[in-house]
């Protein structure tokens, strides 16, 4: 079976830009969000399972930067926060 993942693609060629978290999410992905403060190097993840997870990633270097736990609620939403990379918001 396939694993749930993040494919990041170039929206004029449509090639595969990377690929993250493969073995990471449970069930799927529920929401996710790049930052914009500091154009996009990161990418906030949660996954499907019965903690959300929510992982931080570099997606360029597929590096996994901070994981936890936030809720067993339904996670609607992720967001970074417009002007500030380091400040996260969930719904």
């Amino acid at each position: 079976p396939l694993q749930p993942h993040v494919r990041v693609w170039d929206s004029v060629s449509l090639s595969t830009l990377q690929i993250i978290g493969l073995g990471t999410f449970e069930r799927g992905v529920g929401c996710l969000d790049f930052s914009k403060a500091d154009s996009g190097v990161h990418l906030c993840v949660i996954d499907d399972s019965n903690e959300h997870m929510l992982t931080v990633w570099d997606w360029q270097k597929k590096s996994k930067g901070a994981e936890i736990k936030t809720t067993n609620e339904v996670v609607l939403a992720v967001g970074f926060h417009p002007t500030d990379a380091n400040i996260i918001i969930t719904c």
